[in-house]
């Protein structure tokens, strides 16, 4: 899973952004194995996103009998908090 600032191209030159955030796959049936991970990250113009490489094995989150899939649906949510704006 990936966080990428959106418009990042329309932001003025030497933009800076520190923010805190986190990614969670919910699981529908049973709250206390709902996936979550926090981080902190600089973003700017030269990597204006941030992501994870492994969050939830495949075959876990196919496997409808854990609760990530409910009626073809996976809830992914998002939490950002943006900690320091600097633009240049």
């Amino acid at each position: 899973m990936h966080l990428d600032v959106a418009d990042s191209t329309t932001l003025p030159y030497g933009w800076n952004r520190y923010a805190q955030f986190g990614l969670a796959v919910i699981n529908q049936i049973h709250d206390k194995f709902t996936i979550r991970k926090d981080a902190q990250h600089q973003l700017n113009a030269r990597e204006s996103d941030w992501g994870l490489t492994s969050f939830i094995p495949l075959g876990e989150l196919y496997d409808l009998a854990r609760g990530y899939f409910v009626n073809d649906t996976c809830i992914v949510e998002a939490d950002v908090t943006v900690c320091r704006v600097i633009d240049y």
